[in-house]
């Protein structure tokens, strides 16, 4: 994020396994802090690229 303060990005997308929520828990909220920090909003969902884009693949992804 600092190598972009002075002209931040419009987005940032982490894509993990859903798992990360819990195992990963300290970690995730680590990067969010930093993201606060520099004016970003911060959203946990998961998403299914076989139901959203029709792919073959089925697989749920945090």
């Amino acid at each position: 994020m600092e190598a972009y303060k002075d002209d931040p990005v419009e987005f940032v997308l982490f894509e993990n396994v859903p798992r990360i929520a819990t195992r990963g828990r300290q970690l995730l909220d680590k990067i969010q802090a930093i993201l606060a920090h520099y004016g970003y909003a911060f959203a946990e969902t998961t998403h299914d690229c076989g139901e959203l884009g029709g792919v073959a693949q089925i697989r749920r992804l945090y």
